[in-house]
């Protein structure tokens, strides 16, 4: 299943991770319980926030990723929704 073709309300996850499954590992979470977080169906809690976002973080840093992008996750450990969260006006 493509995360980049089914990220609901949080589309910017898309950028980062190619298959639910890996999104799911990065939250420690099973793939049915990610689906259902992306979807809008459940909440994440704040450990699979983080857990995602350091994910995230830590292959930004083994690639090299721009410095403003690092910032976005930075930001994205105290408020993970403001990040990735689509919001009502889009």
């Amino acid at each position: 299943m493509s995360m980049r073709a089914s990220t609901g309300v949080f589309p910017r996850l898309g950028r980062y991770f190619e298959t639910m499954n890996d999104l799911a590992d990065a939250g420690n979470i099973s793939p049915r319980r990610m689906f259902d977080c992306v979807r809008g169906i459940k909440q994440f809690t704040d450990q699979e926030k983080r857990a995602i976002v350091n994910a995230i973080i830590a292959h930004m840093v083994v690639t090299g990723k721009k410095k403003d992008e690092l910032q976005d996750m930075v930001e994205a450990l105290d408020d993970f929704d403001k990040v990735f969260r689509r919001s009502d006006n889009a």
